[in-house]
């Protein structure tokens, strides 16, 4: 069995599209998706129709937990400096939403796997960096670990325990055109990262209004990104 594993989209549609895809094609029976449907990036009802039409098992990330507010929608097009339609655009998903946990887990092939949007000591709002401390990671009862958050993807061994961030379908943070997804297989125990790219100068056109270090991000280069490039 393959799993997929997929992250803060944060309003970038073709980013999680081209992920999807791709995971589609390794024939995976399940993907699951770490949280941060919005925030940063404008199309978020996009976002959520592709992850909802996919049948994506979905986690609520901290962005999303912003999202509503004792079931009221928050203005947030100031936060995110957007326009005010794309943050109402996404109020026939409000019920969905309000479904995701904040984390999850299961046994499959002998392993325990976690699923997380920060980190397990602090489910929405955890950082856990490649450079990050792993040492608190020995009193988790689980021996694979998925998480999001920080937009930087690394899969690390620690003491028999496979630790996977999954890093960004939306806004990666290392090379900003080229989205980060992951594949795990059961049977092996084994997942590896993936690179898939999209079109930055498509995503900004579409994106009217973000802040300029949104921008600078997506434009960012790098020739140490983590995970195998897909053509």
């Amino acid at each position: 069995m393959k799993i997929g594993l997929l992250s803060d989209a944060h309003g970038n549609p073709s980013g999680l599209k081209n992920c999807l895809s791709f995971l589609e094609r390794q024939n995976v029976e399940q993907i699951f998706f770490l949280g941060d449907a919005i925030g940063y990036l404008p199309r978020w009802a996009a976002v959520l129709e592709l992850l909802q039409t996919a049948n994506v098992f979905c986690l609520r990330g901290n962005h999303d937990a912003r999202l509503f507010n004792g079931g009221a929608l928050n203005d947030l097009s100031d936060a995110y400096q957007i326009l005010p339609e794309y943050v109402q655009s996404i109020l026939t998903y409000q019920p969905w939403i309000e479904t995701w946990p904040s984390w999850h887990s299961f046994s499959v092939g002998g392993k325990k796997l976690l699923f997380v949007h920060g980190s397990p000591f602090n489910h929405m709002e955890g950082y856990v960096y490649p450079w990050s401390s792993k040492k608190d990671f020995s009193t988790i009862d689980a021996d694979v670990i998925f998480m999001g958050h920080t937009h930087r993807p690394f899969i690390e061994l620690f003491e028999e325990k496979i630790l996977v961030n999954v890093g960004s379908c939306g806004l990666p943070r290392d090379h900003g055109a080229l989205s980060s997804c992951a594949v795990y297989d059961t049977v092996d125990a084994v997942c590896e990262i993936f690179r898939v790219p999209f079109d930055i100068d498509e995503v900004i056109a579409a994106s009217p209004n973000i802040h300029h270090s949104v921008e600078l991000c997506l434009r960012r280069t790098s020739d140490d990104f983590v995970g195998k490039l897909i053509p």
